[in-house]
């Protein structure tokens, strides 16, 4: 029960603020509400735009690659999303990129995901496959910094996920 998790926090520690209590119930290991569920879609409890419709992310998708192009066009660059549901959004942007024939060698992309249930489908909706090779040793500890998770796409860009944004390295180009 989500419910004794936070009774024990509050009987231990005493008051708690609106940030401690929502990351107990959202993201416990055992009982947290994204922690061992996918919660979207019509067997969810709810919607994202991504789920919807393409359109979305392909709009996205052209737009970072205008901004791309007005940046000059970086040989090193890093596209983050953060909470990224099922990968959905990310991989519309992608196939925007390949449509758009953007060289994805030096892109490497990173996923700022705490649900392990939720980086494998989102591993799945990437790579097409769970993990068997190429992949950086899974670490799921919270305290484990740089990502826990790391794969090639076949375009060449990189995908790796974190627990947070603050794990993620700075690159520029």
């Amino acid at each position: 029960m989500r419910g004794a998790c936070v009774i024990s926090l509050l009987q231990a520690t005493g008051p708690i603020t609106m940030e401690e209590y929502m990351k107990v119930v959202l993201t416990h290991p055992e009982k947290g509400y994204y922690m061992s569920r996918d919660v979207f879609g019509k067997k969810g409890d709810f919607i994202t735009s991504p789920e919807i419709s393409q359109v979305f992310g392909e709009l996205i998708g052209v737009w970072i690659v205008t901004e791309w192009m007005m940046a000059s066009k970086p040989k090193k660059w890093q596209l983050v999303e953060l909470g990224p549901g099922r990968g959905t959004l990310m991989a519309d942007i992608l196939r925007v990129f390949g449509v758009l024939k953007v060289p994805l060698a030096n892109l490497s992309v990173h996923m700022v995901e705490l649900s392990p249930a939720l980086s494998a489908i989102q591993e799945q909706t990437l790579i097409g496959s769970p993990a068997v090779d190429n992949t950086v040793p899974t670490n799921l500890s919270m305290n484990h910094e740089g990502p826990y998770r790391s794969r090639a796409l076949r375009s060449g860009a990189t995908v790796s996920w974190h627990h947070n944004l603050k794990d993620i390295p700075l690159e520029t180009g």
